[in-house]
């Protein structure tokens, strides 16, 4: 089984459909920590809210991470989530199965063997081409911008590209808040962490889902986005002006991004990575079936 999951990561990492999304992902986290270096010297030229002796108005790593909501790129990196996730081998059974390989393949290693080297393949992919590059912007922004957050954190004015956001700090009601208070850069990286495994996730949707639209590629494209603006859209129809009110967030970014050190309420992590676990075990399931029906 390991032997024949490396051959097909082996496989994964030379396809072209990984090494493009690998690169657009690392060019927006690139681009990211640029538009913040701008962004910063900018201010401090023109004086507006970054004096550079005040320790509470500097920009620091942990709000320069490009999964801080006020991001700039953050949006256009949700927008092209789902897509990315499907590049590094959501095809790849298709792509077998168009050449005749996956007959040999299955003679060789078994098709159940096979399906489940594809899947973990698939996740591994869709993993790597968003950790890999936001662990590289987490990086450089920990060597470029300021890391002393003991201000910040209970600070309530926040500023962010150059516009002053009075607000009050819920840090203790935030996610992984103990975390968070020792050590900032930890706490993005875990966002990260979970940011990638949520695309793992969409990559082996993406790859069960290209099974039964191989006539229409753009149909599997479209699932990962169809079920994340769905989940977005009931979260903002069940929401209201109570604020008092108890609900469970349902849209799934609201898990791996954060705003600033916010309690954010709504959030259910157990929810989630319950939600998470059952694609992968509903779409892995429905592989394997096909598998046994010899629709694959």
């Amino acid at each position: 089984m390991i032997k024949s999951i490396l051959t097909q990561t082996k496989i994964m990492l030379n396809k072209k459909g990984f090494m493009f999304g690998f690169s657009a992902m690392m060019m927006i986290c690139l681009l990211e920590v640029v538009f913040s270096s701008y962004g910063v010297t900018a201010l401090r030229m023109e004086g507006d809210g970054f004096p550079g002796n005040d320790p509470s108005s500097v920009i620091t790593s942990f709000e320069a991470f490009i999964l801080c909501v006020p991001s700039g790129l953050l949006s256009y990196l949700e927008l092209l989530f789902p897509f990315l996730c499907a590049l590094p081998f959501s095809f790849s059974i298709i792509t077998d199965k168009a050449a005749n390989t996956d007959t040999l393949l299955c003679a060789y290693c078994g098709k159940r063997r096979y399906i489940i080297s594809k899947i973990t393949a698939a996740f591994i992919g869709s993993f790597l081409i968003f950790f890999v590059p936001l662990m590289i912007n987490g990086c450089l922004n920990y060597l470029i911008f300021d890391n002393s957050m003991g201000a910040n954190l209970f600070n309530p004015n926040w500023r962010f590209n150059g516009f002053g956001v009075m607000r009050a700090t819920d840090y203790p009601n935030a996610p992984f808040g103990e975390l968070l208070a020792a050590a900032p850069f930890l706490y993005s990286m875990l966002h990260a962490f979970m940011f990638s495994l949520m695309s793992g996730v969409f990559g082996v949707l993406a790859l069960a889902c290209s099974v039964f639209c191989r006539r229409n590629k753009v149909l599997t494209f479209g699932v990962g986005f169809l079920i994340i603006n769905i989940m977005q859209f009931l979260e903002n129809y069940s929401m209201n002006d109570d604020i008092d009110k108890k609900y469970t967030a349902l849209d799934p970014f609201k898990y791996v991004t954060y705003y600033y050190c916010d309690g954010r309420s709504g959030v259910n992590y157990l929810a989630f990575f319950i939600a998470m676990g059952a694609v992968i075990v509903v779409s892995s399931a429905l592989l394997l079936f096909c598998g046994r029906k010899d629709y694959i």
